[in-house]
């Protein structure tokens, strides 16, 4: 094939994207089920729903995520605790409120994860937001 010198410039500035970035079909499982689960929210889609989305059983899809060291519960507790923290910082939503937009049975459940992910309680974390001025630089939960 013979290219002139303008498209050989162009191709030779887009390929570190090309070399770099992953094409979509090669992003890592983990990336696709966190994009699928953030797509169906508020519904929190189960393991099943995610596994169809992506064209794989559910033993295919569990068996890519292990061997990305990671789980579809531990990716969708990153997803919620991701978006209670923005929720947090940005609202003024009731606990109970949030914790059933996160699919939490209740307000306790959803107070007893996030004290295990971030270590302190939803109502400490959002007055150390609100004593700091606000969500434009959030604290380390």
């Amino acid at each position: 094939m013979h290219r002139d010198a303008h498209a050989i410039r162009d191709f030779l500035a887009a390929s570190p994207g090309n070399v770099i970035l992953p094409r979509l079909a090669e992003q890592p499982i983990s990336a696709r089920v966190r994009e699928i689960l953030q797509q169906k929210r508020p519904a929190w889609a189960d393991l099943a729903t995610v596994a169809a989305c992506l064209h794989m059983s559910v033993s295919t899809l569990q068996r890519h995520l292990a061997t990305e060291s990671t789980s579809f519960q531990a990716l969708k507790d990153q997803l919620r605790r991701d978006v209670a923290i923005v929720r947090l910082a940005t609202s003024a939503v009731p606990l109970a409120a949030l914790a059933a937009e996160l699919g939490f049975a209740d307000s306790a459940a959803f107070q007893r994860a996030f004290k295990t992910w971030t270590g302190g309680a939803p109502g400490s974390y959002r007055r150390r937001v609100a004593a700091a001025g606000g969500g434009d630089s959030l604290p380390a939960p």
